[in-house]
């Protein structure tokens, strides 16, 4: 009975924190799915007190994890456009925006 509230309260601070997400860039609903994996992705590298301060990736990982490209959700992007794409005058990249991160790289 514990294990069922305590993930039911894990589900409710994720859903919470992602309409939160969604409600403060102005987005749509669609997108939840994406809010909630950002804000589960963005948890698992946080400290958690019960760790000592360590992250989940830390712990697992066992050395300290490179957390500089993390950014806030929805911020203005730009990717690359490899040269086999395009001809000389085109643009070398596209914008875009930040929805969620990749599970295999940190592009």
């Amino acid at each position: 009975m514990f294990l069922i509230t305590l993930v039911e309260r894990k589900n409710r601070t994720i859903v919470g924190a992602s309409r939160a997400m969604l409600h403060d860039q102005s987005l749509p609903f669609f997108l939840w799915v994406e809010a909630c994996n950002t804000f589960v992705y963005l948890q698992n590298w946080s400290p958690n007190r019960v760790l000592g301060r360590k992250t989940l990736k830390e712990v697992y990982i066992r050395k300290n994890p490179e957390v500089g490209y993390i950014k806030i959700f929805l911020c203005l992007t730009y990717s690359h456009i490899p040269e086999e794409n395009r001809t000389n005058l085109e643009p070398t990249a596209e914008r875009g925006v930040l929805v969620g991160y990749s599970e295999i790289s940190r592009a």
